[in-house]
Order: C-alpha cells, then sequence, then structure tokens
C-alpha cells in the first residue's frame, strides 16, 4: 500500500531530525507484551501473548503534548486458553504486523525538581502490514489465505514515567475492519475476524 511505504518513509526523515535538535525531538527504544484476542473465533479472553518491540520518535509540540511516530513489530491473534491439562495443543491464530503508529499525547503532573512531566493519556491510529499468520488446531487452516495484508488500527492509552528517561504505558489497540471476512459460509462457520489486543511495555526515552 502507497500509505504505508509514505509513512515508513516520513520516519526515517523525522528519525534523522533527532540529531539536529535534541530538545524538541524525543527518540525511544520499546519493548513489551501483547495480549490479544479475535472477535469471530468463538474464544473469549485475552489469551494469545506475543511481543511488541521497535523505536519510537516523537516532537513537543507544545511543552505538554507531543506527536509521536513508532515503528513495531507487533505479534497478534487469539489463542483458546492459555493453558490445557488433557494434552491436546492449543489452537490459536497468529497474526504478526509491522506497524507505524502516530500518537498524540497530553502530560500532566510536571516535576519541577526533576524537570520533566511524569504521566500521559495518549490515542491515535496505526496502520499496519501484516508480516506472517499462521493458524494452528483448527479444522479450517484455508482461512488464512483470505487475510488481508493491511490493517488500521485506533488505540487509546496511558504512561508513566519512572525516570525522566524510564517509562510504562498501557495501550488498547483494535482494528477498524477485520483482517478476514467470508465470501460464502455456513452459520456454523466463520464470519469475520477483527483482532484487538493489550499491550504492557516498558520505554527509554534518549
Amino acid at each position: 500500500m502507497n500509505y504505508f511505504k509514505v509513512l515508513s518513509i516520513a520516519f526515517c526523515l523525522v528519525t534523522s531530525l533527532v540529531r539536529i535538535d535534541a530538545q524538541t525531538f524525543k527518540a525511544s527504544v520499546l519493548t513489551g507484551l501483547n495480549a490479544g484476542q479475535i472477535d469471530g473465533d468463538f474464544e473469549v479472553g485475552y489469551n494469545k501473548l506475543g511481543l511488541s518491540a521497535g523505536i519510537g520518535i516523537g516532537v513537543n509540540i507544545k511543552p505538554n503534548m507531543m506527536i509521536s511516530t513508532e515503528f513495531l513489530y507487533s505479534q497478534r491473534g487469539s489463542k483458546n486458553g492459555l493453558f490445557r491439562r488433557d494434552g491436546v495443543p492449543n489452537g490459536s491464530i497468529r497474526i504478526d504486523y509491522i506497524s507505524l503508529p502516530v500518537v498524540y499525547k497530553l502530560y500532566d503532573w510536571y516535576q519541577e525538581d526533576k524537570e520533566y512531566y511524569q504521566v500521559w493519556i495518549e490515542g491515535g491510529i496505526a496502520p499496519g502490514r501484516l508480516i506472517t499468520a499462521n493458524i494452528t488446531g483448527s479444522d479450517q487452516p484455508e482461512l488464512i489465505e483470505d487475510f488481508r495484508t493491511t490493517d488500521v488500527s485506533w488505540l487509546l492509552g496511558a504512561g508513566y514515567h519512572i525516570t525522566e528517561n524510564l517509562f510504562c504505558s498501557f495501550r488498547y489497540t483494535r482494528s477498524i475492519a477485520p483482517f478476514y471476512v467470508a465470501e460464502n459460509s455456513g452459520a456454523n462457520d466463520v464470519q469475520q475476524f477483527l483482532s484487538y489486543f493489550l499491550t504492557l511495555r516498558v520505554g527509554y526515552q534518549l
């Protein structure tokens, strides 16, 4: 998709500007854990755990406001339970994305002695590209052939600066459109898949 290539180029350009003005631009290294779920897979619970990792670049538009973009590797999907006691392998759907969230952050709780804001809330939009997909324990493994390779999600979250550089955050992300829609299916067959997930992560701001 053209918009994904444009955002990738824009991210690289913004990254190169960090060296020009370190007071305005902030770079971060990010890592964390996704807990995923899919509407339409006949399962409930945020049971699919996966990695979330990447880098981010933010620019302060006001002292307590920031626009940021991130380049993330994100493992999502669903699983029919975290643990099984009968020895039967868990069925699961795994969908791995490269994602480029664009996020607005509003900061508060300024620490005058340390000269930084300690908490923030955030919201944004996250286009992504499917890079790998896998289905296990299903009688319809052929569905994977019709998974959409592009995704656009919205997100909401909050964060806390442990120190000026070290922080943690929590985020909810949900796709705007399904990544799979059945063209012809029976009443007991899968109709569509819509992905959403929770993310808990830590980061280091350079």
